[in-house]
């Protein structure tokens, strides 16, 4: 988890409600692979993948379930990849308000860094927010569609509540970006457990809740296919 995560001013919608009365499944790895390598498959994953990055808003849930956690079955995926573009993004960020000029030279930064990392939920949350300033209404939406539609993703994977109910993500900075969702934050504290799944603490809150499990088995699968 070196991949330190964008800090941002917007704060997450809390889905707490959203992620209770969720239904979710588990994700069959086997299937999913083969669904998106079959070329007469709806989810044969280069139509897929670009109906998402052209921001395709008829992208069902179940297109969605595909696309994120197809992305693992692609040469391009590289699980705990780093940002290339970060340090550049904080500087403008840390600003806080940005000009004209600024903010265009932001928003071609947060593209570039959805090239490396298209389901990076934390720039696309910044990238909705970007073009709303810019009255981009479109962009505005698809990107937030993107966002939500990934979250929605995840929820439908688990509830974090246990190892075997846990929250499946392809990316480690989904973890904190879940519990941000979840209106909680983070402790400071994580664990990997036996079942390779992060348990990550946080802060105490009124709800009693201690932690959330989210599995990692997939990553860790093909980190160690690609010898990392």
């Amino acid at each position: 988890m070196n991949r330190i995560l964008l800090i941002f001013s917007l704060v997450f919608i809390s889905a707490l409600g959203i992620a209770q009365k969720t239904a979710f499944t588990k994700p069959d790895y086997s299937s999913i692979r083969k669904q998106v390598s079959d070329n007469t498959s709806e989810y044969f994953y280069p139509k897929l993948f670009q109906r998402y990055l052209v921001g395709d808003t008829t992208l069902s849930p179940e297109h969605f379930r595909n696309v994120y956690y197809g992305y693992t079955f692609q040469t391009g995926y590289m699980p705990y990849q780093e940002s290339r573009y970060q340090d550049k993004m904080l500087v403008y960020l840390k600003k806080g308000t940005l000009n004209s000029k600024e903010l265009n030279e932001f928003i071609k930064l947060a593209e570039l860094n959805l090239k490396d990392l298209p389901f990076d939920i934390r720039t696309l949350n910044i990238l909705s927010y970007s073009y709303r300033q810019k009255n981009d209404t479109l962009r505005s939406r698809v990107a937030e569609f993107k966002k939500s539609s990934i979250i929605k993703a995840i929820f439908s994977s688990g509830n974090g509540i246990s190892e075997q109910t846990a929250f499946h993500v392809i990316d480690p900075a989904h973890e904190f970006d879940i519990i941000n969702e979840l209106g909680y934050k983070y402790g400071g504290t994580s664990d990997l457990t036996n079942s390779l799944c992060d348990y990550l603490i946080i802060q105490p809150n009124e709800n009693n809740v201690r932690g959330y499990y989210f599995d990692v088995s997939r990553l860790l699968h093909v980190k160690a296919e690609l010898g990392n």
